[in-house]
């Protein structure tokens, strides 16, 4: 279902705030795009997929930009949304795409 038009006092478009479930499935498909340009490498070490830092930056970025946006909107995680996010805790996912940003 499409989201009403949002008008500001000006007549301006203002776009509708995503919702916790969006701003989640945003998240996990940036993570996906990440982990698809993180590359790989076989048990021997060779590598069977260069890393494409070019995407996986900003991949990452996104990923944490949308994860902080929702636990913005609901730092409860009262929102059933968080309850189908997957294995991983929030606070995990938080640390470790802030670790990525700042390694060298």
């Amino acid at each position: 279902m499409a989201k009403p038009d949002i008008l500001n006092a000006e007549g301006e478009h203002v776009p509708p705030v995503p919702t916790v479930a969006e701003l989640l499935a945003q998240s996990r498909q940036a993570h996906l795009q990440y982990r698809a340009a993180a590359g790989t490498v076989d048990r021997t070490g060779k590598i069977l997929k260069p890393y494409d830092g070019a995407k996986a930056t900003p991949a990452v970025e996104e990923a944490l930009a949308k994860r902080l946006h929702a636990h913005d909107l609901d730092p409860e995680h009262a929102d059933p949304a968080w309850g189908n996010d997957g294995a991983i805790e929030h606070a995990v996912l938080v640390r470790f795409y802030q670790s990525w940003l700042q390694r060298p």
